[in-house]
């Protein structure tokens, strides 16, 4: 990951670890079932949301989706989604 100057670690509240596995379920289910053709880091920010979501008791949880999809085209990201649909 690229980490720019201006990161600060005592800022975060909290760190959520996402496989790669899950941020590729997450990003298939937003193109398939949303319509949303994002990357695997706003299918990360999907699965630490409904992470934050299910232990929070109260309030509101809002997730920005920091990339697109275009740039995974030629990645296993999009190629197994025609595998995954029924015939």
């Amino acid at each position: 990951a690229i980490v720019p100057d201006i990161y600060n670690p005592g800022m975060l509240d909290d760190i959520i670890t996402i496989d790669d596995e899950t941020a590729f379920e997450h990003t298939r289910k937003l193109a398939l079932q949303e319509g949303l053709f994002c990357g695997m880091s706003s299918g990360a920010a999907v699965a630490g949301s409904i992470q934050v979501a299910n232990d929070l008791k109260q309030g509101t949880v809002v997730t920005i989706l920091p990339d697109r999809g275009d740039r995974y085209l030629s990645t296993s990201l999009f190629q197994s989604i025609c595998a995954k649909c029924p015939p």
